[in-house]
């Protein structure tokens, strides 16, 4: 295990919770929790409209879609309440081109008849905004589309990783996943980008695209991009990440490829991460650890230690370990701090690696020596458990 491969999957660990499909985006003002009462009329108390009678979200359909020039398609509004009863009608629902630019590859009507005029570029995406509108709530979300030269007949969809890769993913870990489009006769498409979603129980453990969006007449971005799961919305297409819980999850792929709906989902297996950091430096006039000093790692995972202090501070550090034969030596071994077991001084910016390939709860204590007080004699307690 080489320290770019350990450092690429530490810098990618985020335990935000996200809404997967871009969900929830619900907008409510003032009024649209309240009946049409005059505020002012002395003696009227306005009613609190009920959760199932609230637009709550909406999801464009189809979610994905892989279209020829000359095709045409409809993107249509499933919606729900707040309390998830289907919404069966709206006020109005508005269809806009998240880039201006995508008018050269699509003509969009405003009832979102979407028409194909000329192939996506780069494998860019045209994204297709839909907003609809019911008793002064409003709710958004995206349908991602890619247009082709031509059609084929015959395609299927697969996400499946492909050997070496596989379906165990440690928490952290961005995942990226192109989806394969193709026939039995050697046709495909090329570099297709989609969303992935999740079943509404998992959106907590997942994160996949979640649309955003900028302020447009009559709607704030502030209003437009609220989503009751934090949205993550670095997290982008024909990817997802695993973001706080182990365990078996539904990945899922739906996209209507050249007017036929074709589906896939793969099982993921979520573990702990491969590896991860612990540093000790100085916060105000406090030593400190940046993690808390917890790790979760699987058998086999990596830690580096660090000497954050600055060199000016002149501050050392060692830890020791309550079970030293289980630090073992990193493949190439560190030299800083010794190879294996406990770890000797640290001098400033230093840092030095351990393995712990057995199941367990480990614990360490980090001593700061040397340098200026009050950091001098300072002590840092933690644990790791590997699983």
């Amino acid at each position: 295990m080489t320290r770019d491969h350990n450092m690429s999957r530490r810098s990618e660990r985020t335990m935000t919770r996200i809404d997967c499909r871009g969900q929830s985006l619900v907008a409510i003002g003032m009024a649209a929790l309240l009946t049409a009462a005059c505020v002012g009329d002395k003696g009227v108390s306005p009613a609190v409209r009920s959760a199932d009678a609230t637009l709550g979200s909406i999801a464009a359909s189809p979610l994905n879609a892989i279209m020829a020039v000359g095709d045409t398609l409809r993107v249509r509004v499933n919606g729900t309440t707040i309390a998830g009863s289907a919404v069966t009608s709206y006020d109005s629902v508005r269809y806009a081109l998240h880039q201006s630019t995508d008018s050269l590859r699509v003509n969009l009507s405003s009832t979102g008849l979407i028409t194909a005029l000329s192939p996506s570029q780069n494998n860019s995406p045209v994204v297709v905004d839909v907003f609809a509108f019911k008793d002064d709530v409003v709710a958004a979300d995206q349908a991602i589309i890619q247009v082709t030269a031509t059609a084929f007949a015959g395609a299927t969809l697969s996400i499946h990783p492909v050997p070496p890769d596989s379906a165990i993913l440690a928490l952290g870990t961005l995942k990226s996943i192109v989806p394969v489009i193709r026939n039995g006769a050697g046709n495909s498409v090329a570099g297709s980008k989609i969303r992935f979603s999740v079943s509404k129980e998992q959106l907590q453990y997942i994160a996949c695209y979640t649309p955003s969006f900028s302020d447009m007449p009559g709607l704030a971005a502030t209003l437009l991009n609220f989503s009751d799961h934090g949205p993550i919305t670095w997290v982008g297409l024909n990817q997802m990440l695993p973001v706080s819980r182990r365990g078996t999850f539904w990945l899922r792929a739906d996209v209507t490829v050249y007017g036929v709906p074709l589906t896939d989902s793969v099982l993921y297996t979520f573990t702990y991460p491969l590896g991860a950091g612990i540093a000790v430096d100085p916060i105000g006039l406090a030593a400190s650890n940046d993690n808390r000093g917890d790790i979760y790692i699987v058998p086999g995972g990596d830690i580096t230690f660090n000497n954050s202090f600055d060199p000016s501070l002149g501050a050392s550090v060692t830890f020791v370990f309550d079970n030293p034969d289980a630090a073992l030596a990193a493949d190439p071994p560190s030299t800083d701090g010794g190879s294996s077991g406990n770890i000797t001084a640290l001098a400033s910016y230093q840092y030095t690696d351990r393995v712990f390939r057995t199941p367990g709860i480990y614990t360490w204590t980090a001593t700061v020596a040397g340098g200026v007080p009050p950091f001098t004699g300072a002590t840092i307690k933690g644990k790791i458990t590997v699983q």
